[in-house]
């Protein structure tokens, strides 16, 4: 019988709490780039359109398949392993990478029963260049920007994009994401070499603002199938 390694790791890497009032985009961020960021265990990285003709060629119907129920023989298992995600949400989540991929013809799924967002907290938000609340403040978001930066200049190349949302700092093409509240720099994503896991740790110990580093980054191996 098959499984898939990591699949414990994976959920710890998601942040706890209601997926009910998330966006598709903030589904995908939270929960799939974890694999179609990076390309881990193969998945179809969400900005090479040509890994996923094959994929669309199916239909739309067959890829929503695949990502509620999980593809046989892959890594991709049932909602990617987030079980708490609806069969809807998951849907809204393929709708958003289509769209992201340019199949603008795929219009995007909304979800049902999602609750605006509270006027002071976006308030909040936007004073914080995108932090969350509950903490995190400019400093914080500024220390991240600082060791995304770092990272990039030791273990990726100077094309690698640098995103910030809602307070998480992503590292495109190496796969790390970086958030940092009190002086603790937490790390997550998936990496293709093992060694990269060490070397990120060890490159946020040194951030002058670090206080302690939480490496949450996992290899891509851990999710092949046996």
């Amino acid at each position: 019988m098959r499984t898939v390694w990591g699949l414990t790791l994976l959920l710890a890497v998601s942040a706890a709490g209601s997926v009910a009032a998330q966006t598709p985009e903030q589904i995908y961020r939270d929960k799939c780039s974890i694999c179609h960021d990076a390309g881990t265990a193969q998945a179809p990285r969400l900005g090479d359109r040509a890994a996923w003709t094959s994929r669309v060629a199916g239909g739309r119907a067959l890829l929503y398949r695949f990502a509620i129920e999980g593809k046989p023989n892959t890594a991709m298992a049932a909602k990617g392993g987030f079980t708490e995600l609806t069969d809807d949400q998951t849907r809204a989540a393929v709708d958003y990478m289509l769209h992201a991929i340019g199949h603008a013809d795929l219009a995007l799924a909304p979800l049902a029963a999602r609750p605006a967002q509270p006027a002071a907290v976006a308030s909040a938000m936007a004073a914080t260049g995108g932090a969350s609340t509950g903490g995190a403040s400019t400093t914080d978001l500024s220390t991240s920007q600082a060791l995304a930066e770092r990272l990039r200049a030791v273990l990726g190349k100077p094309d690698n994009r640098i995103e910030t949302y809602e307070g998480v700092v992503t590292l495109r093409g190496v796969g790390i994401k970086v958030e940092t509240r009190a002086g603790v720099a937490t790390l997550s994503g998936s990496v293709q070499e093992a060694e990269t896991i060490r070397r990120a740790g060890e490159i946020a110990a040194a951030m002058p603002g670090v206080k302690q580093v939480v490496n949450r980054v996992i290899s891509a191996g851990m999710l092949e199938w046996d």
